[in-house]
């Protein structure tokens, strides 16, 4: 069975009887004994085992203890092992130079169990206390170099994070439990305070330039909705300004809490988002016109649709023109509706057209209340501020009527047409029977030669008035043609 001993002795001494003493006194008290007999087998000892104490006798042939302490410091031993002389009592020269060499204690001779046993277990004891403080004094210092690096890199991110804080455009601050503000970064400064030395400050001044917080009825205090939730939130404020200009502020409070997980403090960045809203007011009321107008109309149906083709907006008449309400229509594709398919070629050639023309129009036939109407679309691209195309934009109008009514101009002006034809006809001819000498049985005869056989008088009337007759029939006759060409 292996004996758990309290430490190592080492015991140096020529003489047997010295080693058998000492091994049975401190073997007697736990510890683990080595013995040797000169100084250099207690060095080579020394260097295999690393005992905790030596006692080491003064006078040895060859190599004294002097020598073997004196290797024993330059080897840098003497740090970690405790060396305590054996000499006799008459020796005090020699137990000076001992003490000289920084050796911690001596033991005279002839040894005394008791003294011995006590004298080992107090410097063993020192020296355990001695590794234990140096330990401790190592640990220490590490701690300390690590505070130290640790408030380094605090201070460093400080800075940093003052720097960002100072360089951004929103104020921003911390606030305490009772209002006061511990810190804030320059925009605070540049636009509400008036006073930067000012002590205490409270938010409230700043923000609102009142003297005591704000009461629930006119505003949400951010303070005091994070200070009982403990979660972040976003509210809009009034906030007013050094120069007396009110703003309307995006604030978003963030809450800091301790270990324990109590509120302690509160972080605020206020936004300035006034143009924002103006702008967004402005937009709302510009939207609003359009779709009134858009809505309103009472020629066009309009369906908008984006890049894929899904129906973004679709005023009432495009519901008259579809069949379908612009609730169900918002959101599905257009080739869902009648008489629109992206994927037909004839499709494809619009977007053609509306690429290098800027919009392309044709015309289809639709069924409306169980009749076929004729419809008339353009094709217009939807583009942003930047210039990109976004969507496209449909608008289609019942052209049936109109068709109608042109069609109707057109027949009234072919017969108009004849009517002046046949006018022209008839003046003509009248021209043509006036300018001649001939009577009216000529000129009946004239016109229908085979029903008119024979003409009283002389026949050479009758031949001068063929000749000029003649000439006359085939202008009237071209006349005829013409109107019929026209009919």
């Amino acid at each position: 069975m292996n004996q758990k001993y309290k430490n190592t002795v080492l015991v140096v001494d020529d003489e047997a009887a010295n080693l058998g003493v000492l091994f049975e006194f401190l073997r007697g008290a736990d510890y683990k004994v080595l013995v040797a007999e000169d100084g250099a087998s207690a060095l080579d000892i020394v260097n295999r085992s690393r005992p905790d104490i030596i006692l080491l006798d003064v006078k040895m042939p060859d190599m004294d203890g002097f020598e073997v302490y004196e290797q024993l410091q330059e080897r840098g031993l003497t740090t970690d092992i405790t060396v305590i002389f054996l000499s006799v009592m008459s020796e005090a020269e020699t137990i000076a130079k001992g003490l000289d060499l920084n050796a911690v204690d001596y033991i005279t001779k002839p040894f005394q169990p008791q003294e011995v046993v006590a004298r080992v277990e107090k410097h063993l004891t020192l020296q355990n206390l001695r590794k234990q403080l140096e330990v401790q004094n190592a640990q220490l210092q590490e701690e300390m170099i690590e505070r130290a690096r640790a408030e380094a890199e605090k201070e460093i991110n400080r800075q940093i994070v003052r720097a960002t804080l100072d360089g951004m455009q929103d104020p921003v601050m911390l606030i305490g439990k009772d209002y006061q503000i511990q810190w804030a970064n320059k925009a605070m400064y540049d636009q509400y305070a008036t006073d930067v030395d000012q002590k205490p400050l409270f938010c409230y001044q700043i923000s609102h330039g009142q003297d005591e917080p704000c009461s629930e009825a006119t505003c949400v205090c951010p303070l005091k909705k994070v200070s009982q939730t403990g979660h972040s939130i976003t509210v809009l404020h009034e906030h007013v300004q050094k120069d007396g200009d009110k703003r309307y502020i995006e604030l978003t409070a963030s809450p800091l809490l301790d270990d324990d997980g109590k509120f302690t403090s509160m972080v605020e960045v206020s936004r300035d988002i006034t143009e924002r809203m103006q702008i967004e007011s402005a937009l709302a009321e510009k939207t609003s016109y359009l779709d009134y107008i858009l809505s309103s109309a009472t020629e066009d149906a309009i369906v908008t649709t984006d890049l894929d083709f899904r129906i973004t907006y679709f005023n009432p008449l495009a519901e008259k023109f579809y069949g379908i309400s612009a609730d169900e229509a918002i959101g599905k594709h257009i080739s869902e509706i009648r008489d629109v398919n992206p994927s037909d070629e004839a499709f494809g050639q619009g977007l053609g057209n509306l690429h290098d023309l800027g919009e392309h129009r044709y015309e289809t036939v639709i069924e409306i209340d169980g009749q076929p109407c004729n419809i008339s679309s353009r094709l217009s691209g939807i583009f942003n501020q930047e210039g990109d195309l976004i969507g496209y934009a449909r608008f289609s109008r019942d052209i049936t009527e109109t068709l109608r009514a042109e069609k109707a101009l057109r027949d009234l002006a072919v017969h108009e047409e004849r009517r002046r034809v046949a006018r022209d006809l008839h003046d003509s001819v009248i021209q043509s029977i006036h300018s001649t000498s001939m009577s009216a049985k000529t000129a009946r005869y004239m016109l229908d030669k085979e029903r008119y056989q024979a003409l009283p008088g002389p026949l050479e009337i009758i031949a001068e008035g063929t000749r000029q007759t003649h000439r006359r029939r085939a202008k009237i006759t071209s006349h005829f043609e013409t109107a019929e060409l026209i009919g």
